[in-house]
């Protein structure tokens, strides 16, 4: 079996087009980082608890996401312009599950950069990564019903809805129903076979 502590080995800098890269989160994003999230089209799907009241919270959340990738928790790879290095989003990993190698899948991209297949094609590297290095069996998706851009996204890469949990996650003040989404090792394997990698 694959160790799947050696994808922690140095973080994985991939390759999204000629012109984004996914790499590690820097300190210096924070700025970055912090403006991305006051944008309402974007905090409009964020849990209020991830949204930086100020840059020094943004400084803090970069810390976590690099340390949970130092303690071989899971991945998060900042998107960003290859010419500028600027920060234009996220994509990547949470809530690992080993014993079941099991991961869940989330993204973020800046509105001026929405329906240009950039974070349709960061998913694409994030998810080969995923069952490529990690040994994974199962990538899952979850999103509010009214966040129709996710939805779509993740229907056009292949991933299957498979049902509604009824108030899963507290979400802007309550109690909220989630869809959740998935995709397999062996769905994985089906799009190779297609040419979709």
């Amino acid at each position: 079996m694959r160790n799947i502590d050696s994808a922690f080995a140095s973080f994985p800098v991939l390759n999204i087009d000629d012109e984004f890269v996914l790499r590690q989160f820097k300190r210096s994003d924070a700025k970055n980082y912090f403006e991305f999230y006051q944008i309402p089209q974007v905090n409009m799907f964020v849990p209020d608890i991830m949204i930086p009241r100020n840059v020094e919270d943004a400084a803090f959340e970069i810390e976590g996401i690099n340390q949970a990738f130092s303690a071989n928790q899971t991945i998060y790879w900042a998107i960003a312009e290859k010419k500028t290095d600027r920060f234009i989003g996220g994509c990547g990993f949470h809530d690992f599950v080993r014993f079941n190698s099991r991961i869940e899948i989330a993204y973020d991209i800046h509105p001026d950069f929405w329906r240009k297949g950039i974070a349709f094609n960061a998913i694409k590297e994030v998810v080969k990564f995923g069952f490529m290095h990690m040994a994974l069996e199962r990538i899952q998706a979850t999103t509010v019903e009214s966040n129709k851009a996710s939805i779509n996204l993740l229907l056009k890469f292949g991933f299957q809805k498979e049902g509604l949990l009824r108030k899963y996650k507290f979400f802007k003040g309550r109690m909220t129903d989630i869809l959740i989404f998935g995709y397999t090792k062996d769905d994985f394997q089906r799009d190779i076979m297609l040419g979709k990698f």
